[in-house]
């Protein structure tokens, strides 16, 4: 495989200069007030998922934190809620996608100072019912939820005291059997042993940050390429450029795509790597440089946040293309979501304001954000 490349559009009314070259400048434009979508941004907590045009995300009560509603926006516009959960403590935005079926993790508890568990939940696209998995062992997981090998997979720590199992904790819809997997411990007296960072998964393999520590102060950072049996086939060492750029915070998001795998951290550096062997090769890093929630797409986006820029990944040309938008001024990108045919779009105004647009993939290039 090629190394990907990053070629850039410009679609905006001055000249963006690459290196020595000019981009050329399109003159035809497109009204994109067709595409606006209206939205009470004032009640909206997070975005879960685009699905072939519909819009899944989640609005929350702010007077009472613990009452939120699972809402899906159609291709039609018209807003559906599918269910509520009155005893919300926390959540991420990763869901696991096996259409009709999305499958995410909410933390709650009953009492509001009670004890805290999470529960998996699947919201069914085609008739917007939401229902909860039933675990028998009424033991809490990561938020995080991937679809990998037809079970949705996270990263579950149990501790007793100073030690913690750590592995990975799989859920098959079919059988309806929880499995646990790969499992490491952590001895936190000690500073000794290891630990799961992240995990992620593509079409074909399953992706784990993998720490293995000798003390608190000399760690060995791998990149583990499980088989569908939840085998590691390649461990690859990450190394301290990677390590020294990322790992400044926790990791707050990973995911992958063919032999390119994403990293973003709780400060939003983003680092893009590509699987070269048994290494990993930077292909674009950058502050805010964020890859967007993609679903069922072989050319997935990226985005600036607080910037004009996209980036959308040409599986054919491999290369990573950059389309800088023509939106009003004082307005930046502080959201993207994709799927195969659109990409949804919110923009955020100096004074806080918002407005969205889902605008087809086709009409990117030409699409004018006016925001008025």
């Amino acid at each position: 495989m090629k190394k990907l490349k990053i070629l850039i559009i410009c679609i905006c009314f001055t000249v963006l200069l690459v290196s020595t070259s000019a981009c050329n400048i399109k003159s035809d434009s497109l009204d994109s007030d067709s595409y606006r979508v209206d939205l009470d941004f004032k009640s909206l907590f997070y975005y879960i998922r685009l699905v072939k045009g519909n819009l899944v995300y989640v609005t929350i009560n702010f007077k009472d934190m613990r009452q939120i509603e699972y809402v899906t926006r159609n291709i039609n516009g018209e807003l559906i809620t599918c269910g509520a959960n009155d005893h919300f403590v926390a959540s991420k935005s990763q869901s696991a996608l096996d259409y009709p079926y999305l499958y995410f993790y909410i933390g709650e508890n009953e009492e509001e100072n009670g004890d805290y568990v999470t529960s998996l939940f699947r919201l069914n696209l085609e008739n917007n019912a939401v229902d909860r998995m039933d675990n028998p062992e009424g033991s809490s997981s990561g938020l995080t939820s991937y679809f990998f090998n037809g079970e949705i997979v996270t990263i579950k720590k149990e501790t007793d005291g100073n030690l913690s199992d750590i592995y990975l904790y799989s859920y098959n819809p079919d059988s309806a059997v929880w499995g646990k997997h790969l499992k490491c411990s952590y001895d936190n007296s000690t500073g000794k042993g290891e630990d799961y960072y992240g995990i992620c998964s593509n079409d074909r393999c399953l992706f784990v940050w993998h720490a293995v520590y000798e003390s608190r102060d000399n760690v060995k950072h791998f990149l583990e390429v499980l088989d569908e049996e939840y085998n590691i086939e390649k461990s690859i060492e990450i190394d301290a450029d990677l390590q020294d750029y990322i790992l400044t915070t926790f990791i707050s998001d990973m995911q992958a795509f063919g032999d390119y795998v994403y990293f973003r951290n709780a400060s939003n550096y983003g680092y893009l790597a590509h699987i070269e062997g048994g290494s990993l090769k930077e292909v674009y890093k950058n502050r805010f440089f964020e890859m967007a929630i993609n679903s069922d797409t072989a050319q997935p986006v990226f985005f600036e946040r607080s910037g004009k820029s996209i980036f959308i990944y040409d599986d054919e040309k491999e290369e990573l293309i950059e389309y800088s938008l023509r939106v009003k001024d004082g307005y930046s990108i502080q959201s993207v979501l994709s799927d195969n045919e659109y990409i949804y779009i919110v923009f955020q105004s100096e004074d806080r304001s918002y407005c969205a647009y889902l605008v087809p993939r086709d009409d990117l290039s030409k699409a004018n954000f006016s925001c008025e």
